[in-house]
């Protein structure tokens, strides 16, 4: 069986998911919930460049055991440098083990002891609009399907926005002569090779 816990309040049919939403706490009473799990809670993006959007790794929602059968109400997060793609949309989306004969099959009965994950997968980006370390919250709102009875866990996102700078270097060196030898009247040179390099964290056009 599936890990579980205690989670306290009753919901019943879309009154959960509202109370969800709006982040209503659960009240009075208890029940027993499976619990949902993510293949990560917390992901480092690292220096990234102001302006510049990187990808995450994916996220993967999973069940923990072959018996637990959850409805994901939501998956949010309010931070100006991060964003989420959502694709399919989390609202309603079932994550339950189907794995073969005795293994729950999406019906909250299943009695099997193997899990083969019908999971949801997202990924998160960010852009940094300034300098400096940024966190955000992102949380996934989720019930036991067919019960109302609602929980949530969070994931925490990381980056640090590095500032621009403009730096190019030229090889040759600046200052040094290129020499074409001497070339007749109305004939090409042979080419001379001039590198310019961008050393800076900002794309220059030259």
């Amino acid at each position: 069986m599936g890990s579980k816990r205690v989670v306290a309040g009753l919901f019943v049919g879309g009154a959960a998911a509202i109370a969800a939403c709006f982040g209503s706490e659960p009240t009075a009473g208890t029940t027993v919930q499976p619990i949902l799990q993510s293949s990560s809670t917390f992901y480092d993006f690292g220096m990234v460049p102001v302006g510049v959007t990187k990808g995450s790794s994916p996220f993967i929602i999973s069940s923990q055991g072959p018996q637990d059968d959850d409805t994901i109400i939501n998956i949010t997060e309010m931070c100006g440098d991060f964003d989420l793609a959502l694709n399919p949309s989390p609202q309603g989306y079932r994550v339950y083990c189907d794995g073969g004969l005795g293994t729950n099959d999406g019906s909250g009965s299943g009695s099997g002891s193997t899990c083969i994950p019908n999971s949801y997968t997202f990924s998160a980006t960010f852009t940094p609009v300034g300098g400096g370390i940024s966190s955000c919250t992102v949380r996934v709102d989720y019930m036991q399907t067919g019960t109302g009875s609602a929980a949530f866990f969070n994931i925490t996102l990381q980056g640090s926005g590095a500032s621009a700078t403009n730096s190019l270097s030229i090889s040759p060196p600046d200052g040094t002569d290129l020499s074409f030898g001497d070339i007749p009247i109305n004939q090409a040179s042979s080419a001379q090779a001039l590198s310019i390099t961008n050393n800076g964290t900002s794309p220059l056009s030259v």
